[in-house]
């Protein structure tokens, strides 16, 4: 079976031929409105056709595909009992750097929740906070500062950690920044996250706030 691109070809040329048989010979206007007619239903009819084939192995493929993460709050208050997307963080040593002084310092944390609305899984490729960039961890115990981890559980037992920046279909999770700077609190911070596959999802955190969307 030919190509569209082949077939479309060889049908310019066709009209073209045409066209000049209609033009050098003694055709009525009407004969030569019909054969004009028939021609461009039969270019309109190739062209549906492999347009019905395109769509049939999108869908077959499950192409293109559509991510919808969603931020449903965060927590950057000035506490010590910072919450993940469910409760309160249980692993201590995540929030270990805390000083009840007003202001948001260096290794102090905020957390932001996601949520996976869409049928793949999602590869977060950067993470901003504040115009700062912060990279990916998945410590033993306190974030670095200027890095973010992700929390997939949080059971009073323990807490889980994702090992790379992914979060599944219909999955809900924490993303825990360690700060790379001091910042007062009512201040407004710029968070913007870019999948691998350029979606974009922004929000407006404002220190001393915790707040559930």
């Amino acid at each position: 079976m030919h190509s569209q691109p082949y077939l479309e070809n060889e049908f310019v040329i066709l009209l073209g031929i045409i066209l000049k048989v209609l033009k050098r010979a003694a055709v009525s206007p009407v004969i030569a409105t019909i054969v004009l007619v028939a021609i461009a239903v039969v270019g309109s009819t190739i062209t549906a056709v492999f347009a019905q084939d395109a769509i049939n192995k999108w869908q077959i493929g499950g192409y293109p595909v559509v991510e919808l993460v969603t931020l449903t709050g965060f927590d950057a208050r000035d506490a010590a009992d910072i919450e993940a997307h469910n409760a309160p963080i249980s692993k201590p040593s995540l929030i270990a750097t805390f000083h009840n002084d007003g202001v948001k310092g260096i290794k102090e944390v905020i957390t932001v929740y996601l949520k996976n609305d869409g049928t793949k899984k999602v590869v977060l490729d950067e993470v901003r906070l504040a115009g700062s960039v912060y990279s990916f961890s998945n410590p033993p115990f306190t974030v670095p500062f200027g890095s973010y981890a992700i929390i997939k559980q949080n059971l009073p037992s323990t807490v889980v950690l994702a090992p790379s920046p992914v979060i599944e279909p219909g999955q809900e999770v924490t993303l825990i920044f360690s700060l790379d700077s001091s910042i007062k609190m009512g201040r407004d911070l710029q968070f913007k996250l870019t999948t691998d596959n350029g979606f974009i999802v922004t929000y407006t955190v404002r220190t001393g706030e915790q707040k559930l969307i």
